[in-house]
């Protein structure tokens, strides 16, 4: 049962996550600004100057561990609220950062920047 709820969360992600063309180089004017605002290693699924989609080849709490230090070396704040499992702010912006565990120890990330 758990191994198929985390499948339908990880399918829904995929459909509500990901944008219809997916671009390369996050330095870009057009791509996630990744020189301020960290992602987390990975597979870039797809990205934009607001949104981007991860696939991590590695578990949620080794990612978000990472993901954390990152922020906070760029000196942005971390913290988590209810219906958002984490969020950055630094600087009157926000990422919101969702992100689902997946079977054989990936796991998949959506970011959300406002």
């Amino acid at each position: 049962m758990k191994k198929i709820l985390m499948v339908v969360v990880a399918a829904a992600l995929l459909v509500v996550g990901a944008p219809s063309v997916a671009q390369a180089g996050g330095g870009s004017s057009s791509g996630w600004p990744t020189a301020t605002a960290p992602l987390p290693a990975g597979t870039i699924v797809s990205q934009s100057s607001s949104k981007a989609v991860v696939m991590s080849p590695r578990t949620v709490s080794a990612t978000l561990t990472s993901l954390d230090a990152a922020y906070v070396a760029k000196g942005w704040t971390v913290g988590a609220a209810t219906g958002i499992p984490r969020w950055y702010k630094k600087s009157g912006q926000e990422v919101d950062v969702y992100f689902a565990a997946l079977d054989g120890g990936k796991s998949y990330w959506t970011l959300n920047r406002r």
